[in-house]
């Protein structure tokens, strides 16, 4: 595995410079990120097994588990279901996502203890946390990191980052005044396009929050990486999200209709 890791690293150098020349745009492949998803969702059909663990300062880590279903429609709508597997109090949930080419992604939760399918609406809820304490939000879940509505990119340049060949990216809000962040830093892998690493500046002009990826592998769907972390540097609290494993397998379309979460053996 870590020759084929090697060789796929190589060729992403060469295929880096190749697009290089090419004028690659920053609004290009901000849209090409937007595409992959934040757990890969932008492949045809994907089965994962996902564990966070969740780091808050003076506190005992925290660990959830979920297994996760998508598949990209014929209107190219993607469609994601995730299960939460543990602990105990939050087992069987579900959470649904349709994320269309244009426009808002829709969001469903299922709470099995109520029997209860709940569509998440208006902004407040959309922003919320999708684990409590993790710092990621059910829309970065559901919409990845889309940025191209919000903020204007620049291409700084081509870096390298842990070896591995990188687009780097700024990004500054389009209207200052309502936007999160004064500034974002992305590092994108060349020819993958995950995000490898982003940093978000907040008002003082420092980073307070940061995504790094890592242990880069490959399985039959190509490049990923086998972990995430998020961290919360003002809050002093963290978010480490692991792929155990992912398959293309074919997914049934039941899975993505709200009405049908009730009643999903899985």
């Amino acid at each position: 595995m870590k020759r084929a890791v090697d060789l796929a690293l190589a060729a992403s150098l060469a295929l880096f410079v190749a697009v290089s020349a090419l004028g690659m745009t920053a609004d290009g492949i901000l849209e090409r990120v937007e595409q992959e998803g934040l757990l890969g969702f932008g492949q045809t059909n994907l089965h994962a097994e996902v564990s966070v663990e969740l780091r808050e300062r003076d506190q005992e880590p925290t660990e959830y588990g979920f297994r996760v279903w998508s598949q990209e429609g014929v209107d190219e709508t993607t469609r994601a279901l995730i299960e939460y597997s543990f602990p105990d109090d939050v087992a069987g949930m579900l959470f649904l996502i349709h994320t269309p080419p244009e426009g808002d992604a829709r969001l469903w939760l299922y709470m099995p203890e109520l029997a209860l399918v709940r569509e998440l609406l208006g902004t407040a809820a959309r922003e919320g946390e999708f684990i409590a304490g993790s710092g990621i939000s059910y829309r970065e879940v559901a919409e990845g990191l889309a940025y191209r509505g919000d903020y204007s990119a620049e291409l700084v340049g081509e870096e390298e980052l842990d070896g591995v060949a990188c687009w780097r990216l700024a990004l500054t809000p389009k209207k200052p005044a309502e936007a999160e962040w004064t500034k974002i830093h992305l590092w994108v892998h060349a020819q993958a396009y995950f995000v490898m690493r982003a940093d978000f500046v907040g008002g003082a002009g420092v980073v307070d929050r940061r995504i790094i990826a890592s242990e880069i592998d490959e399985d039959e769907l190509g490049l990923f990486p086998r972990l995430m972390s998020v961290e919360d540097l003002a809050e002093g609290r963290s978010a480490k999200v692991r792929i155990a494993a992912r398959s293309g397998a074919e997914v049934p379309e039941a899975y993505f209709v709200p009405e049908n979460l009730p009643a999903l053996e899985l």
